[in-house]
């Protein structure tokens, strides 16, 4: 009991956990670990507990107690059973994570290793799958107890391979935007060793300037991101990274530079892009979650001059010509008699056609706004 009081403490001081309370089998998991890592962590806040140290603790003791159970039903045994149901937890998870699967089916034909994993004769890899968190779904068909643990297993893999490893093949698997859920349990697992993470996952994007590694450098950058690392100073050379893909909703990228990156299908929502040099970048599909938009109470047309410095806009019955970088007015050119419906540039940009609903097709000049044909 004396335990119960800081259950509380921890859900009222740690939002992330709030998913806990909605599901019964979270919540089993919350109260049967929490001491558990307080027992390992005697000198750490509860506040400081998040759910990557939560799925930890609960998978250390579920190993653990699938080994007392496999030893007390057999005599022979492998040793260090606890650290062989991992590491085969590890690689199923990294396995379906890379072919999109939920569920496995051992009678795939299409993928050997559900194969080797599960119908092979070997003793070692008979006992590794036994102790761990798997159900049957049907007659040859597992998924994990719960897709938390799959989402769990997935970053735990991740992040070994850049503690330990520091190899990013299973990072090129497929893009993490796809699966945010795993990002968080990786933010939270890179945050524990927040010098070693940002160290290898910043080389890891400097590499994709010269190897064909973009889903890997992708998926550090929005790891990263989602860290709140921000890219300024020797972060912000970003020039020629190839990170197609990567979420960096909310990044802070004030005065990085992009010049000549692959930033195709990269969301940069509500981002912080400040003097940023985009030049020569690939920026096909990029979302930056709001369209571009100009004060103005009412218009019909618009219109950009050929290099992109002037915009045209039909307010009413009358044109103006503004800043296309600042929105400034320019030049206000009036003449029409009914609502201005269409406008144009000429290609030097000196020139403004216009159609109005009064019948006419009026061509301006852009300098004194005054009309030069009609």
């Amino acid at each position: 009991h004396k335990i119960l009081p800081d259950y509380s403490i921890v859900l009222q001081d740690n939002k992330s956990l709030d998913e806990l309370l909605c599901n019964p089998l979270l919540l089993r998991i919350f109260r049967d670990a929490l001491p558990k890592w307080q027992d390992t962590h005697p000198n750490t806040p509860l506040s400081n507990i998040t759910r990557y140290d939560i799925y930890t603790a609960f998978m250390d003791d579920w190993f653990s107690s699938e080994a007392v159970r496999l030893c007390m039903q057999k005599a022979d045994v492998l040793k260090d059973l606890p650290q062989q149901f991992l590491d085969f937890s590890l690689l199923l998870a990294i396995a379906m994570h890379k072919h999109k699967k939920d569920e496995i089916d051992t009678a795939d034909k299409d993928n050997r290793l559900w194969e080797y994993l599960f119908t092979q004769r070997d003793k070692e890899m008979i006992e590794a799958w036994l102790g761990c968190p798997l159900r049957r779904v049907s007659e040859g068909r597992y998924s994990f107890v719960h897709k938390s643990f799959l989402e769990y297993f997935v970053a735990n893999a991740l992040w070994t391979a850049v503690k330990q490893t520091k190899k990013m093949t299973s990072w090129q698997h497929r893009l993490l935007s796809e699966t945010p859920e795993i990002i968080y349990f990786l933010v939270e697992a890179v945050a524990s060793d927040l010098d070693t993470g940002t160290e290898v996952l910043w080389n890891w994007i400097q590499q994709s300037k010269n190897r064909d590694v973009g889903v890997a450098a992708a998926n550090a950058i929005t790891v990263l991101n989602a860290a709140n690392i921000k890219f300024v100073g020797e972060y912000g050379d970003l020039s020629g990274v190839q990170i197609a893909g990567a979420d960096l909703e909310a990044g802070h990228f004030d005065h990085a530079n992009f010049q000549g990156a692959d930033l195709q299908n990269v969301n940069f929502s509500s981002a912080f892009l400040r003097e940023a040099n985009l030049c020569n970048t690939n920026m096909m599909g990029v979302k930056f979650g709001e369209y571009p938009y100009i004060k103005c109470n009412f218009f019909r047309a618009v219109a950009y001059s050929q290099n992109g410095k002037q915009l045209a806009v039909g307010t009413g019955r009358s044109i103006e010509v503004r800043d296309a970088k600042s929105g400034e007015i320019k030049q206000i050119i009036c003449g029409h008699t009914s609502y201005v419906n269409s406008v144009a540039f000429n290609p030097d940009g000196s020139q403004v056609v216009s159609c109005s609903s009064d019948k006419t097709v009026q061509l301006w000049s852009v300098k004194d706004g005054k009309s030069t044909h009609t």
